[in-house]
């Protein structure tokens, strides 16, 4: 991913540099002393229309969330897993809230004519308030560029796993297994809102776990997942919410 334009009070623009993608912009304003402003276009055209906010097909809308989606800018520790048409940003806090998580990029299509299958993931509200990258079976903080049929713009992305979570990394079973003594991943769709499955978030797996698991452990051997190496990846405060990172790849 490259930055294109860098415009005035530290606004800038980023594109995906693979041209099998849909290569749309992720606009960053960070020109607030504690907040930064996110939003996903379907084109930037200049510095003079990054600066001014004028640039086309924005996801989400200011009818949707006003100004964009948050993330926070404060120093500490942070995490990026990413290919070549998306990322996952992780940063957390040792104490109490105000981790961030952030996902921009295409997921993995269903359909290969899909054209409009890019996604931002973020907070809905600035500091502390945590990411909704966590959410499951929900469309809080997740928008695509479009409908799968191009007709609608910036719609909810909703996310869903195994039923037996609520939250990436909560619920299900005593980890390790008990029955096979290994760690449960399960992939995570996202939907046209709630009306079809569009396809799958790219690299992120649940674990189907209760409780914590070590920030950072390194797991093989997960069933339906042979020669793929997963880490776990806290989401909220160094404990609770987690999800697990495909660092073999590829992801598509």
């Amino acid at each position: 991913m490259s930055q294109l334009f860098t415009g005035t009070a530290n606004k800038c623009a980023f594109r995906s540099d693979d041209t099998n993608g849909t290569r749309l912009y992720l606009r960053v304003d960070d020109s607030q002393a504690t907040n930064i402003r996110l939003r996903g276009y379907e084109s930037i055209s200049d510095q003079s229309a990054l600066d001014g906010d004028t640039n086309t097909n924005p996801f989400p809308t200011n009818v949707k969330q006003s100004g964009g989606m948050y993330a926070i800018r404060l120093n500490r520790p942070w995490w990026l897993y990413s290919d070549s048409r998306a990322f996952y940003f992780i940063s957390l806090n040792t104490a109490g809230s105000s981790s961030c998580s952030i996902f921009f990029g295409d997921i993995v299509h269903y359909a290969v004519t899909d054209q409009y299958g890019c996604g931002l993931i973020a907070a809905t509200a600035g500091a502390p308030n945590e990411s909704s990258l966590l959410n499951l079976n929900s469309g809080t903080g997740s928008r695509l560029a479009r409908n799968y049929s191009g007709s609608s713009l910036s719609i909810n992305g909703n996310r869903y796993s195994n039923s037996k979570s609520s939250s990436l990394g909560t619920g299900g079973m005593a980890y390790p297994s008990i029955i096979s003594g290994q760690f449960h991943a399960w992939p995570v769709e996202i939907w046209d809102t709630t009306v079809a499955a569009r396809g799958l978030m790219p690299g992120l797996w649940n674990p189907i776990h209760a409780g914590d698991i070590a920030n950072g452990t390194i797991i093989d051997g997960v069933p339906a997942l042979s020669g793929r190496t997963l880490v776990v990846q806290l989401l909220a405060s160094l404990s609770g919410y987690a999800c697990a990172f495909d660092i073999t790849g590829p992801w598509r």
